[in-house]
């Protein structure tokens, strides 16, 4: 889906049960907004390489796990 617009995403994600991992503020604003859809894990970090981008995020990740599992909508990790 590398080419299909964020609703799409949006929409296939909600449909399937996936969760969004993303640095784009677009979908965190539409789980603000309360827009019914699937679960968010939005990653406030700049432009970075994956290594540099797992390694930041590798310390968290059980506590992001954590709180999918609890029906979290919307993960901000910064």
């Amino acid at each position: 889906m590398g080419q299909s617009s964020d609703n799409d995403l949006w929409v296939q994600a909600s449909i399937h049960g996936y969760v969004i991992i993303t640095k784009d503020e677009d979908f965190a604003q539409w789980t603000l907004a309360s827009r019914p859809g699937p679960q968010i894990i939005w990653l406030r970090i700049g432009n970075c390489k994956n290594t540099e981008l797992i390694d930041w995020l590798m310390p968290m990740w059980l506590q992001v796990i954590d709180a999918l599992k609890h029906g979290e909508r919307l993960i901000e990790i910064d």
